[in-house]
């Protein structure tokens, strides 16, 4: 990020009010529309990362999330593309060559950058070395200059620049916003593309009906930029007469929708003789390259077409080797793995339609991402599932085109990550019961850091079996010998003021770095620990299914005569409402993209999503001390991640609770199963 990035992202972090863009421009010393631009390279990299950005017309903007400490020292690898870094004034010359479709004279384009003939001149040499092979700009004395290649080649060529030139916040603004004597501006005025703003969004809307989703506001500006240039260039040059030939099948639902585009009430280019076939087929796979705002729908395969199977291979390959590495389970969140479902197809068929990425002069919009392990391994999975579809593929241009992807994945980790690596562990003792147990651990995480995990459970043999250093604090009401941490007796008919002041105390005395008391009542951390995020939005634990998942938990000892996968399909099936069959076929299939191991634990995992059972199920099958130990796990396909996520809560068990692995490989079936009461009683304490 650059320095100035950084700074207005610091300044919106300190305020918990509007912050106008003309006092963020003072405060940085930039201008007005230089800060637009910052704001829409920060709440994009934001919004990735779980950071809401609300920005309001006339009031200005706000961050409605806490920027995450981590985000803050890792801010460097936000970073978006500067226009001025890629030449402002050559590509206005090659965005006013491809509107005008025809012969222009270098002192027209001249006259209207306010520089001379001979400036222009060289400025089209310039782009004569960038531009793709298959464009050619001819000369002529006295005529001027024009632009030859194929139709689809300059539009895809016009997506390259025009969208990355003329931010999207300008789509929006009347005719008096903005600097008037920037470049943008002035190329806003002269082509006159908010003449058409109203229809064109009216336009989008109708085939996101279509769709049945919502494009991101990047998407949407593409597409925007596009029909533009079908209003331009259609008048002047005619309909497409010719489609380039393309490697991927176009699903029908994109098919439908360009058509819907096409002959929408706002849409009056095209007389009703003209042949449009050729421009829906276009405008469809424009349609299919378009990136998501989120993934809502239930299913994704008919978006995907002849790409499901493969993408799906990317996906399994890329988080096997991932989750196995960051000891984190992504499974069970079906709202991200449609996301890059959704993100990679759009990105294959960018590269399909053969869109140049020299806009970027060698720069790369996030730094840092280049050598992700998400980036790295959804690379190589790429171009192994991608090379014999997608000719003459490279890993910058792949890499470049799964940023999006990239940045989901790693931020989805991230979130999980510094979720669950709690800042304290608290354990209470509690001679009065559960209820009082209950109590005070409400008023721990009333007043302690957000992240805290406590541990109430009973245990009369706690001051006997104690390990030095599990705990950072133990609270108990009657005295007890505890050995390496801190000890604080209350009394239990103590105020609940008394007690909070003795925690804050406590918490003043810990040595753990970041923590801190928190005093003020509305920087207080939110008590309630049974709800979660993903994809943006809450979703709360299940306690049926949570229940359903604990009462159901199966404990096996491996049958050395059973192959594995039956042992588990049996399992599973036990209640006799499973479909043994598609089950067995789903484990495996899930199993030919290597099987899923925390090395470090001496756990694997044996998961699938499945139509074969009726509901998440979960057990283990405990072997030999040499072998790990399964741990088994399937959820029906249309689960949601309300659902699927008390499966998750016992994947993450095994990082949190220290000794859960070893319950797992050894314990009984109710030993398993009071772990299991201990963990969720703890989201929902």
């Amino acid at each position: 990020m650059t320095s100035r990035l950084l700074e207005v992202l610091k300044l919106l972090a300190d305020s918990s009010n509007y912050t106008t863009v003309e006092q963020i421009a003072e405060a940085t010393g930039a201008g007005v529309r230089t800060i637009h631009r910052d704001l829409e390279v920060l709440e994009r990299s934001l919004s990735l990362r779980g950071v809401r950005m609300e920005r309001r017309r006339g009031v200005g903007v706000r961050l409605i999330d806490p920027v995450p400490t981590r985000l803050m020292e890792s801010a460097g690898h936000m970073r978006g593309p500067s226009i001025a870094e890629s030449g402002q004034r050559p590509l206005l010359i090659l965005l006013y060559m491809i509107l005008s479709a025809d012969w222009i004279k270098l002192s027209e384009i001249a006259h209207v950058l306010f520089v001379s003939d001979s400036t222009v001149s060289s400025d089209i040499s310039s782009l004569e070395e960038i531009l793709p092979d298959s464009v050619f700009i001819e000369k002529q004395k006295g005529t001027g200059v024009r632009m030859l290649a194929d139709e689809t080649d300059i539009r895809m060529l016009f997506l390259s620049a025009f969208p990355n030139f003329v931010p999207v916040y300008l789509l929006y603004g009347s005719e008096n916003d903005g600097d008037s004597g920037s470049g943008e501006e002035r190329m806003i005025r002269l082509i006159g593309i908010r003449d058409y703003r109203d229809r064109f969004f009216k336009i989008i809307r109708e085939a996101e009906d279509v769709l049945g989703y919502r494009l991101s506001p990047s998407s949407s500006g593409v597409l925007y930029s596009y029909l533009f240039l079908l209003a331009r260039r259609i008048p002047l040059a005619g309909n497409l007469r010719r489609l380039s030939s393309s490697g991927l099948n176009i699903p029908e639902i994109y098919i439908q929708a360009a058509r819907r585009m096409m002959t929408a009430d706002a849409w009056e280019l095209l007389s009703s003789d003209s042949d449009t076939n050729e421009e829906v087929l276009l405008l469809a796979r424009v349609l299919a390259s378009m990136e998501i705002a989120a993934a809502s729908v239930e299913s994704v395969e008919e978006y995907l077409g002849d790409l499901w199977g493969p993408v799906n291979a990317i996906i399994e390959h890329t988080l096997g080797s991932l989750e196995g590495a960051r000891r984190v389970w992504l499974h069970d969140d079906r709202l991200l793995l449609n996301y890059l479902r959704m993100t990679l197809s759009a990105a294959a068929r960018r590269i399909d339609l053969g869109i140049p990425g020299w806009r970027e002069t060698g720069l790369h919009p996030y730094p840092g991402l280049e050598d992700s392990p998400e980036a790295a391994s959804l690379v190589t999975q790429f171009m192994a599932e991608m090379d014999d579809r997608l000719p003459d593929i490279s890993p910058s241009k792949v890499r470049r085109e799964i940023q999006e992807a990239s940045l989901a994945l790693g931020a989805h980790i991230e979130v999980l990550q510094s979720r669950h690596a709690p800042e304290l562990r608290v354990r209470i003792l509690c001679l009065e019961g559960l209820g009082m147990s209950n109590y005070i651990a409400a008023l721990v995480r009333d007043v302690l850091p957000r992240g805290v995990l406590i541990d109430s459970q009973w245990d009369p043999d706690f001051e006997e079996n104690q390990v030095p250093g599990e705990y950072d604090l133990v609270i108990s009401s009657f005295p007890v010998k505890i050995r390496g941490c801190r000890h604080l007796i209350i009394r239990v008919d103590s105020s609940p003021e008394d007690i909070r002041a003795q925690l804050r105390e406590a918490a003043a005395d810990l040595e753990r770095p970041g923590v801190r008391s928190e005093n003020d009542e509305s920087k207080r951390p939110d008590r309630k620990r049974d709800v979660v995020t993903v994809g943006g939005q809450a979703q709360d634990l299940s306690l049926p299914v949570i229940m359903s998942v604990i009462s159901g938990f199966f404990v096996e000892k491996r049958q050395a005569r059973s192959d594995l996968l039956s042992q588990a399909v049996l399992a599973l099936s036990e209640r006799g409402d499973c479909n043994t069959e598609i089950l067995r076929r789903d484990f495996e299939r899930r199993e030919s993209y290597g099987s899923l191991i925390f090395e470090e634990l001496n756990v694997r995992i044996l998961h699938c999503r499945t139509e074969g059972v009726p509901e998440p199920r979960a057990g283990v099958i405990q072997t030999v001390p040499m072998e790990p130990t399964v741990l088994v796990l399937a959820a029906p396909l249309t689960a949601s991640p309300v659902q699927t996520h008390a499966l998750s809560e016992i994947v993450i068990a095994l990082t949190d609770f220290g000794d859960f692995a070893d319950v797992l490989a050894r314990g009984s079936r109710r030993d398993i199963q009071g772990r299991l009461l201990t963990l969720f009683s703890q989201k929902f304490g």
